[in-house]
Formats: C-alpha cells, structure tokens, sequence
C-alpha cells in the first residue's frame, strides 16, 4: 500500500529512502500524474514572471515600437504595406533593427541586419532564433485575408498584457511534460544499469519511476532559483550529474527491500 501521499515527495525525494523505496514498490500508476502536478506547480512562477515582464514591455516600450509600425495587409497570401516600405523597426532601447518589413526584399536581406529576428516579405514571413542558429521561412500563402494597423496593434497587446500567461502556460506544461516523459523512460535504462552494479533485481516499470523521482529534487531546486533569479551558470549541466547521483541513491535504498529476504532464496524482482 502506497505510504506517501504526491505532494510529500517535493521535500522528501531529497534524503529520504523510505520513500524511494515506496515509488519503486507501491507506485504503479501514480507516477506519471505525480509528474505531472509537479510541473503545474513549477511552471506557476515562470509564468506569473513572464506576465509580470510582458506587461512592463506593452507599458514602457511597446508604444514606440507600435508608432513605427504600417498597416499590414495580406490578400490571397501576398503582403502589402501602407505606406509602402522598407520599414526597419527598431528596438526602443538600443535603437536596433528587430524587424523587418518589406515587399521587395529575401532572405540575405536578413543577414544585413544581425539583431532583427523577423522579416517580413511580400511572400514569406522568415524568422531567425541567433541561439540555436536556425533560420526558417514560412509561406503565407495560406492566408486569404488579414490586416492589422497601429490600432489593431494597441489592441493586440492590450489583449496580451492580461493574458498572455494564461495563454502560454497549457503549451509549456505539456510540452515539458512530454520532454520529462521521455526523459524518465530513458533515465530508467541508466536505473537498470545501475541496479545490475548493485546486484538487485528491478523492473523497468520500477526503474522508470525511480527516474522520475530521482528528477524531483532538481525540479524543485530549479523552479526555487528562478523565483530568486539566481541559477548559477551551467547550471542544466550541473543538473546532470545531480539526476544521476539520485538515480543511484533510489536504486540502492529500493534495493534494501530485499535484505529482509530469506537466507538462500533470490531476491524478488522489485517492482
């Protein structure tokens, strides 16, 4: 019978063994909604945090960078301007180009310009991401009609302002959820490895949720340094190495289920 509850883990995945003896035990078909609240739980300051950051930019800058902007019209996917450009839109602060909006340009026309991270061209949309070096072209011709103006603008991030939290949490809690997910099933074949040093039996099954539980402590760690801004650098390497080592510490505290077996018999597989 399961002994812990899914909310006593957040503190006790850090030292305690009965615990990890327990999800390796009595945990099947809990662990995966345990996953699962624990990230709702983590992901609440993230966004708060971007909505609070969201906010301040529709406040402070978004009224500069809407004034720069033209009416967009785009009819049967091709892309026209009022007045015409180009029109390089610049980054309040710095005074840099983000953005790009012109009929007659392509895609070199982007590599011009090394802090703009959108062009918009009389065909295409084409967005850079600097950090992972990745440049992509989107077509428009799916668009039979759309236009948007300075007014529809102001609206636009007005509407944000409020709920642009809201709208983004859904999409990072499922999407972390599935990458913690895979995570685990691979992180139960380094548990099996491990359990084979250790000379105990483990079932895969068992295996995985030690791996989510040995993911726990990192989770609650990383959500506590972003509320204080203060994750330290390298900090998802660091990670690494702590996942591991609660691998082995779940492994060998299940594998103490089986000490109490008797003399001269195989230990059970746990699980």
């Amino acid at each position: 019978m399961r002994r812990y509850n899914l909310i006593q883990p957040y503190w006790l995945s850090f030292l305690s063994k009965d615990l990890y003896r327990d999800v390796a035990l009595h945990w099947p078909g809990f662990a995966f909604l345990y996953l699962l609240l624990l990230l709702a739980l983590a992901w609440v300051p993230d966004m708060v945090h971007v909505q609070r950051s969201f906010s301040r930019y529709v406040d402070q800058q978004s009224p500069a960078l809407t004034a720069q902007m033209p009416k967009v019209t785009i009819t049967n996917g091709v892309v026209s301007l009022d007045p015409p450009g180009p029109h390089h839109i610049k980054d309040p602060e710095s005074g840099k180009v983000v953005m790009i909006l012109d009929t007659s340009a392509n895609m070199d026309t982007l590599e011009q310009f090394p802090d703009a991270t959108i062009l918009l061209t009389r065909t295409q949309v084409i967005t850079r991401q600097a950090d992972r070096g990745q440049t992509r072209a989107q077509d428009l011709a799916g668009i039979q009609s759309f236009s948007i103006d300075q007014d529809g603008m102001r609206r636009f991030f007005a509407a944000l302002k409020n709920w642009l939290g809201i709208l983004l949490y859904p999409f990072a809690l499922l999407g972390s959820y599935a990458y913690r997910i895979l995570q685990a099933l691979l992180n139960g074949l380094i548990a099996l490895l491990i359990a084979g040093l250790v000379k105990t039996q483990l079932e895969y099954s068992a295996a995985v949720r030690l791996a989510v539980m040995a993911v726990t402590p990192v989770i609650v760690v990383d959500t506590l340094l972003g509320i204080f801004s203060a994750k330290p650098p390298y900090w998802w390497w660091l990670c690494i190495p702590i996942v591991i080592w609660y691998l082995f510490f779940g492994v060998r505290a299940a594998a103490e289920a089986n000490t109490n077996s008797a003399p001269g018999s195989a230990p059970a597989p746990l699980g």
